[in-house]
């Protein structure tokens, strides 16, 4: 693609066949608006493409949420070469692109309601455990047996299921998750509630259902879970400091700034800083993910 027709994602769409049209009206509320997601954002997308195409979709944007949540966050400067090629940044604009503000670049955050109470999200997670998939699942035998028995270790049979239409991507995101659950300088209670904090804004069940699992089997009861939902009943004020922070990454990921991670660094190490960062962004891609389609919360 040369730039003209780059520029022309952030100005024209109608300039692309009806199918990307679709993919690109998806593309943008998963990343906005993923509390708003329901089935009949799957179903347009069905219109135009077949069940692996779409879960192959969902995946590329809720990694590029994830990837982007990392990068900014943390002020990574910009490669200056891709796929060994040198990258040019600053090619000129043409005269019909000069002047135009963007219709997709991001001007205002959208506005996400509080959160809800305990009895509104135990209803959620009961009927996310009966809810049908949006699309159909693929076969548990296309995957490798590690990813298997990973899966089968962290009860999330359903999104190795999903994953399997890409067997390489489910080998990766599962080792991924295997580390989260068990590497890091992170107490295991904080990673599990930065992953709880993540999925109440996204309004994400499934990772809901699988952060309280975690939290349970760390020791934790539902009332104290659900105190999580306000930050300020946590009674370690270096929890309160990360789970704020995740949840603006999250929900307000254009308002990070340096001050951001400078207070992080005032009460965590640089590691523990940029495992808080990842864990985030992990979060909001597990979350994006498993909510986009639908995935039934395993038993």
């Amino acid at each position: 693609m040369n730039d003209d027709r780059i520029a022309e994602l952030d100005f024209n769409w109608k300039s692309f066949p009806e199918e990307e049209q679709a993919a690109f009206q998806f593309t943008r509320k998963l990343t906005l608006e993923p509390h708003l997601l329901d089935r009949q954002d799957i179903e347009n997308l069905q219109q135009h493409f077949t069940d692996p195409q779409i879960v192959e979709m969902v995946q590329t944007v809720a990694g590029y949420n994830s990837t982007t949540r990392w990068t900014d966050a943390l002020g990574l400067p910009q490669d200056q070469s891709f796929h060994g090629e040198t990258a040019r940044l600053n090619s000129e604009t043409s005269p019909q692109f000069e002047n135009s503000v963007s219709t997709v670049a991001v001007t205002a955050e959208p506005v996400r309601q509080g959160l809800e109470a305990a009895s509104f999200v135990e209803e959620q997670l009961t009927r996310c455990r009966t809810r049908a998939a949006t699309v159909s699942l693929g076969d548990p035998a296309w995957l490798d047996e590690t990813t298997t028995e990973i899966a089968k270790q962290l009860g999330v049979a359903n999104y190795a299921r999903a994953l399997a239409y890409l067997p390489t991507t489910a080998k990766n995101q599962f080792q991924l998750l295997q580390g989260i659950v068990n590497d890091g300088q992170l107490p295991n209670q904080l990673k599990a509630k930065i992953m709880w904090a993540v999925a109440r804004e996204n309004r994400g069940w499934y990772v809901a259902g699988f952060a309280q699992r975690w939290l349970r089997q760390l020791g934790l009861t539902d009332d104290v879970i659900f105190r999580i939902d306000n930050d300020e009943s946590l009674a370690n004020p270096d929890e309160q400091l990360a789970i704020a922070f995740a949840r603006k990454l999250t929900s307000r990921p254009r308002h990070i700034t340096d001050f951001d991670i400078q207070k992080l660094r005032e009460h965590f190490s640089n590691h523990q800083v940029a495992e808080i960062v990842y864990m985030t962004g992990f979060s909001n891609m597990f979350s994006h993910f498993a909510e986009s389609l639908q995935l039934p919360l395993e038993n």
